[in-house]
């Protein structure tokens, strides 16, 4: 009897130990597969924030492999899509994810969004970009170190390629940047190399840079970027010259602080891949405990420099009435100051264009860039609303809705950037901003109305209560704005930050 109740047992014991081996199995696929999903998705939004589209792409699309259903990778590639100009591939994307994604609102939103936009486009044609500005061309980040870092900080940050010095020339590659650098000294700047070691100046910047690839510097270059484009995009100085002993043509502007020289056609156009380009970053050797603060006075309503504005700096933060210690102006909408470390204030004012302060600390780096954004001085009865903030999120988004003084109901945002009441323009997005620190503004030509202000966090990657995203109202009875921070605990999607009511602003609670 015992025997056979073993034999029965056997047969019951094998059974129990496949089906809890097959449990096992099937519970540990998933696990694997959504590690292997984080993962991805991680990689992903690393190459999103360095701006690095094509790779982000590609391993979106890995995490959509190892699981279809989160709506995650599907909103970020939309936005990658269109704020690359693929709107329609931005709307293709969120199709493929709505069937299979459940009880996703924001990828239905979002769809919704870029249908709307999509369907107000020509046929044939792609979206085009938000705003117009320098960034659709130039890859404003990559200026931005360009025009800021030294010896020390490249070598701080990157692992040396190769390096050599010849005939007074230091020159040298950095593994993970695709370009060369060079450094010497000049007829009226000495102290950049040390002849006897061969090295520079821990303070020097390069005195050219020549990148591997145009297409690094200016987006787009590849199809072609006509000289009409340089000039309407924020850059000055620009220029068309020839060697007539070699038949090249090259272009030259400048932009931030540096000047930029490519290849191009007898009529300035850009087009290539493999073309000769070279960047002059500002040369300044700074004597001790000297920071140099440069930057652009941006007009808030429309993007664009602001010409001829003088810059007046008194010491210490709030001082609007003290000695001014140093003043200079903005020829072309640029300037660059040389400052012991320390708090400053600095004035702003232009010819059209309230008088503006702004606090600034020259701090222990050796240069420091800070853009400021003055405004146009408003008619009466006229409200302007300016959202600035970081270099993440990339995209943050102003909305304004609510009723006219007649009763009429609107609504703002880049989806439908002007509201009307019959013939007389209520308000209007003058500035769309996608590309990080704004300005993005809308202006209300009627005060008497009604309105709510929201900001919205538009970029899928980024955190709003991290983005130091400021919003500065001005009143046409008032010069100076009542300025608005973001939260510590704001909601990390919308920012609710007053409401307008007759012409009397109140603050969100």
């Amino acid at each position: 009897m015992r025997k056979k109740l073993y034999i029965f047992l056997i047969p019951v014991i094998v059974l129990l130990i496949c089906c809890l081996t097959a449990l096992l199995f099937i519970d540990s696929k998933p696990a694997s597969g959504n590690e292997l999903y984080l993962e991805y998705i991680q990689m992903a939004d690393e190459f999103y924030t360095d701006n690095d589209f094509d790779n982000a792409i590609i391993y979106y699309k890995k995490a959509i492999e190892c699981d279809n259903t989160q709506d995650t990778p599907y909103i970020s590639l939309a936005n990658i899509y269109y704020s690359t100009n693929r709107a329609d591939l931005a709307v293709d994307i969120l199709k493929q994810g709505l069937p299979v994604v459940l009880n996703s609102n924001a990828l239905q939103e979002l769809l919704q969004r870029y249908e709307k936009t999509n369907a107000t486009e020509p046929k044939g044609l792609s979206v085009a970009p938000k705003n117009n500005t320098s960034q659709e061309i130039i890859n404003d980040e990559l200026i931005r170190e360009f025009s800021d870092w030294d010896y020390e900080r490249y070598g701080r940050d990157y692992t040396v390629e190769n390096e050599s010095f010849e005939n007074g020339v230091y020159t040298v590659r950095y593994i993970g940047l695709n370009a060369k650098f060079r450094y010497y000294n000049q007829e009226n700047i000495e102290g950049v190399v040390d002849e006897e070691s061969g090295k520079p100046a821990p303070q020097a910047r390069p005195t050219e840079i020549i990148l591997d690839d145009v297409n690094d510097l200016l987006r787009g270059a590849e199809n072609g970027i006509t000289l009409e484009q340089f000039t309407e995009r924020g850059v000055f100085d620009v220029k068309v010259t020839t060697d007539t002993g070699n038949n090249i043509y090259t272009l030259s502007f400048k932009y931030l602080t540096c000047e930029i020289l490519v290849e191009c056609d007898e009529n300035g156009n850009v087009t290539g891949n493999g073309i000769y380009n070279v960047i002059f970053p500002t040369q300044r050797l700074l004597a001790e405990n000297k920071v140099t603060v440069s930057g652009r006075i941006i007009n808030v309503s429309d993007a664009n420099l602001v010409s001829g504005a003088l810059i007046e700096i008194r010491s210490g933060f709030d001082n609007i009435i003290g000695e001014i210690i140093q003043e200079t102006t903005a020829e072309d909408g640029s300037y660059t100051v040389e400052l012991d470390k320390g708090e400053y204030t600095f004035e702003i004012s232009a010819e059209g264009y309230n008088t503006e302060y702004f606090n600034v600390r020259a701090d222990e780096t050796v240069s420091v860039m800070l853009d400021f954004s003055i405004t146009p001085k408003l008619k009466n009865g006229q409200i302007r609303i300016v959202l600035e903030w970081g270099e993440t999120p990339l995209d943050l988004d102003s909305h304004l809705n609510g009723e006219t003084s007649k009763g009429t109901a609107i609504s703002v945002d880049f989806t439908s950037p002007t509201a009307n009441e019959g013939d007389d323009e209520i308000a209007v997005l003058d500035v769309d901003d996608t590309n990080g620190y704004g300005p993005e503004t809308i202006t209300i030509n009627d005060v008497g109305g009604s309105y709510s202000y929201r900001v919205h966090r538009f970029s899928n990657s980024g955190s709003l209560k991290n983005s130091g995203a400021v919003v500065k109202v001005y009143m046409s009875d008032s010069s100076q704005p009542v300025t608005f921070e973001v939260p510590s605990d704001v909601d990390d999607e919308w920012w609710d930050v007053f409401t307008i009511i007759n012409g009397e602003l109140i603050a969100a609670e």
